[in-house]
């Protein structure tokens, strides 16, 4: 379903999706504010590669829906990729048993800002959320009350590669666990503080690389990993 305007979509939590298209929905909507509320989406009925394509609008809300099953290429469950200054929030949601769980990777032209909350990322085969400046727009992420566990390789990431735009994340009150790679994952030109979260389980705690940074406010759990890792710094709660 291509969306071209302002809307709400409430439907209870009924499935949702078009066999013929390769999304569930696509936005691209210059200036539009889009909510979607109760929805099921489910990829594994031939319903394409991704739930959710936002490549145009204001704002995406996001809330009480369940996104799964999206493993055929690029297999994404929500794809947040606007040309523009926008905003995401995501709340009260389950997104798993896709190749990638969530991908925030905005295009130059703006800064992008996006709100994970009571979130559940699970069981994907790639990222649980994946945060990237490569497509040269600034990001800004809030993660709170979420949980990234059991995806293939990380639970958050934010990696900027060579050119792109800086990626900002806070992970609040949230848990990295068993996952494959690591738990919490940077790589170039991005800072993650975290805080009040629990990283166990995964293949390496935290992992830093090319000037990434992690800063940990001292008040997190971060245990049971076969490497643990450490963050780049300690810094007081304010």
């Amino acid at each position: 379903m291509l969306i071209n305007k302002s809307i709400t979509i409430d439907c209870g939590g009924q499935l949702a999706g078009d066999s013929s298209s390769p999304f569930v929905f696509k936005i691209d909507a210059p200036g539009a504010l889009v909510r979607l509320r109760n929805l099921s989406m489910n990829g594994v009925n031939g319903f394409g590669a991704t739930g959710i394509d936002f490549v145009n609008g204001a704002a995406l809300f996001v809330e009480n829906c369940t996104i799964v099953g999206f493993r055929i290429s690029p297999a994404i469950g929500i794809k947040f990729t606007p040309g523009a200054s926008a905003t995401l929030a995501v709340t009260d949601s389950f997104v798993g048993s896709n190749t990638t769980g969530i991908l925030l990777d905005p295009d130059a032209g703006g800064n992008t800002f996006a709100v994970i909350q009571r979130v559940t990322l699970q069981g994907n085969t790639s990222a649980g959320l994946a945060a990237t400046g490569s497509g040269g727009g600034g990001l800004h992420v809030s993660v709170r009350n979420s949980i990234s566990s059991l995806n293939g390789s990380h639970g958050f990431t934010a990696v900027t590669n060579a050119g792109g735009s800086g990626v900002v994340m806070k992970i609040d009150g949230s848990e990295a666990s068993l996952n494959g790679g690591f738990g919490v994952f940077v790589n170039g030109l991005t800072s993650v503080a975290i805080g009040h979260s629990t990283v166990m389980g995964n293949g390496t705690g935290l992992g830093q690389f090319n000037g990434g940074q992690i800063f940990s406010y001292g008040n997190n759990v971060i245990f049971d990993n076969g490497v643990d890792g450490a963050p780049s710094a300690v810094i007081p709660l304010k």
